[in-house]
């Protein structure tokens, strides 16, 4: 299964275990992981921007939680 090209190259990786839904499921995931992470930083800029985030409460722990999102994804844990 094709999971990235990565500058003119493809990689392969095969995943063991997981039912063929499963597997293509997390293939496009996998897929998409670079455009949501830009959507999200996005978010979070164009938030910050507005002030629309409070410093407590639901809206603090929503944007902590996006923040490491972010973190993960670029690896930076």
């Amino acid at each position: 299964m094709l999971i990235a090209s990565l500058s003119g190259s493809t990689e392969h990786i095969e995943i063991r275990g997981l039912d063929e839904q499963t597997t293509a499921a997390k293939a496009s995931l996998m897929a998409a992981a670079p455009d949501l992470l830009a959507a999200l930083e996005r978010v979070l800029e164009h938030g910050e921007w507005l002030n629309v985030y409070t410093a407590r409460g639901e809206d603090a722990e929503v944007v902590n939680q996006a923040r490491a999102a972010i973190v993960k994804a670029k690896g930076q844990e």
